[in-house]
């Protein structure tokens, strides 16, 4: 696994998910990209418990964060910056998932 940062242009659904997958990176604990049809349909139909999940996607969670945002409303530029230390849940997750191999 690799923490990578994205700066994306434009705030399309799904974005950063799909163009990782499609460079054959898909992000940890993605239960759409890069999972079989059969799957993707159980987890929306909330049939995959979370052991099923850990292992076809390597976490409980999509480890996908957004640590800042920016953008304009009513003329006014707003930036949000995050406080969640990140690298240290995705650390926790790579833990999780190898105590359940």
């Amino acid at each position: 696994m690799t923490l990578i940062e994205c700066s994306p242009y434009t705030g399309r659904q799904h974005q950063i998910r799909v163009h990782m997958f499609h460079v054959k990176h898909p992000i940890v604990g993605d239960p759409i990209y890069g999972q079989r049809e059969e799957d993707i349909i159980r987890f929306l139909d909330k049939e995959l418990d979370a052991k099923k999940r850990i292992e076809l996607s390597g976490a409980s969670r999509l480890l996908l964060h957004a640590n800042e945002l920016e953008f304009e409303l009513y003329d006014s530029l707003h930036h949000i910056k995050s406080t969640v230390d990140f690298e240290q849940i995705c650390k926790e997750s790579m833990t999780a998932h190898s105590q359940c191999e």
